[in-house]
């Protein structure tokens, strides 16, 4: 059926009524098969442009009827018809009819015919995106006892939620009140909480989600609702730009009251990309405090992720005073006698970017600084030494390559 869809522009008369005469016959086929292939026809009768508007509305009166009329395997090819249609029906200004036949099925009996619907309302998004009657059936599809249903309405909130304002304000609070629900199993809510990200409409909405993401962290602090709940927050301040130095300041604190060693690691893993989009907003005190953390971290993870944020910093512009270079000089210290070459490595590219970054952008003037920058030259001349007598006597430069 796919195959048929992609290639179904090619195969037909340029003439859309006698395509569409074609096409009509087919679905008036008791063959299903039939059916099937006449209505993947559809997309090509839309995509010419000698279509009339009224032939246009009865292609789709006629797709919304075998919607409401036929049996799910035959909303599922109408689902991907909508697909392929969903711009040409968006400069339609005769949807509402085909778009209540649609609406009916979701009083159905049959959760499959109802997520089916779903699947379709999500196909019309960008059409249906301030509908008032899509936002409800959503909405109360998220409180069905079928999974199925279920996740077809989570991609539904999907769609709708970049589309329309009015639809993010009003799911964000279904969203926590069925996460914060003790019977509402994980998979579930691992559906639902990435839903966050997507509210990027403006300031309002994006500080909204951010603050909601942050009350459901603080409220459930379980390693399973951290493993989705910590990348959607990162996602979100990436994509909306919206309290960068609020989110890393909140990570942080986070982190310093966190003992378990796989949510460090998640917390700094998504540290990295908020560092590189969000350079103009990150706080120099976040970063010495990133550092300072790092010191009296016993992990060596923890430390080698900090300097990769440090050097992701660095390398986008970013600025550390050399004056606070006796800190990083410490937690670069630990790491020129390891065992592991890839740390070592880590350590001198970190020092070179930091030594180069001085040198192009500022005018070393105090004594100070002076000293902190020849402090870390010296530090990078003896981790370098290190690096390669230990590279050298273990053979390993096949793994300094890899570096």
């Amino acid at each position: 059926m796919d195959m048929l869809l992609n290639n179904q522009t090619t195969s037909y008369s340029d003439d859309p009524n006698r395509l569409w005469v074609e096409i009509d016959r087919g679905i008036r086929s008791k063959e299903p098969q039939r059916q099937f292939e006449a209505i993947l026809r559809m997309p090509g009768l839309f995509q010419k442009e000698t279509t009339s508007t009224t032939l246009l509305s009865a292609a789709f009166i006629k797709l919304a009827t075998l919607f409401q009329e036929g049996t799910n395997e035959m909303r599922l090819n109408v689902t991907k018809v909508l697909d392929r249609l969903a711009n040409q029906l968006q400069k339609s200004s005769m949807l509402d009819d085909p778009i209540k036949l649609i609406y009916s099925v979701m009083h159905s009996n049959d959760c499959i015919a109802r997520a089916l619907t779903l699947r379709a309302l999500a196909m019309l998004a960008h059409i249906l995106a301030d509908d008032v009657e899509a936002h409800l059936h959503i909405r109360l599809a998220l409180d069905s006892n079928d999974e199925i249903e279920i996740l077809a309405a989570v991609k539904a909130a999907k769609k709708f939620i970049p589309c329309s304002k009015t639809f993010a304000m009003s799911i964000s609070i279904k969203l926590v009140s069925l996460i914060e629900d003790l019977t509402t199993p994980l998979t579930i809510k691992s559906w639902l909480i990435p839903l966050f990200e997507h509210m990027t409409h403006d300031s309002t909405v994006s500080m909204k989600g951010r603050q909601l993401l942050i009350s459901l962290m603080t409220n459930d602090t379980t390693e399973e609702f951290l493993q989705i709940a910590v990348p959607t927050l990162a996602r979100l301040a990436v994509k909306s730009h919206i309290e960068i130095g609020e989110t890393v300041t909140f990570f942080l604190k986070f982190l310093k009251l966190e003992p378990r060693q796989n949510c460090r690691k998640l917390i700094l893993h998504h540290l990295v990309p908020i560092a590189r989009c969000g350079l103009i907003v990150w706080l120099d005190s976040t970063t010495e405090d990133l550092i300072q953390f790092a010191n009296n971290s016993n992990d060596d993870f923890v430390r080698l992720q900090v300097l990769r944020i440090v050097e992701t910093l660095i390398s986008g512009g970013g600025y550390i005073s050399p004056m606070r270079a006796a800190d990083l000089k410490k937690l670069l210290q630990m790491f020129t006698i390891h065992n592991n070459i890839q740390v070592a490595y880590q350590c001198c590219s970190t020092t070179l970017r930091i030594i180069l970054k001085y040198r192009n952008t500022s005018n070393i003037s105090s004594t100070e600084s002076q000293n902190g920058l020849d402090d870390l030259i010296e530090h990078l001349n003896t981790a370098l030494a290190f690096l390669l007598t230990e590279v050298i006597q273990s053979n390993n430069i096949k793994e300094l390559q890899v570096c």
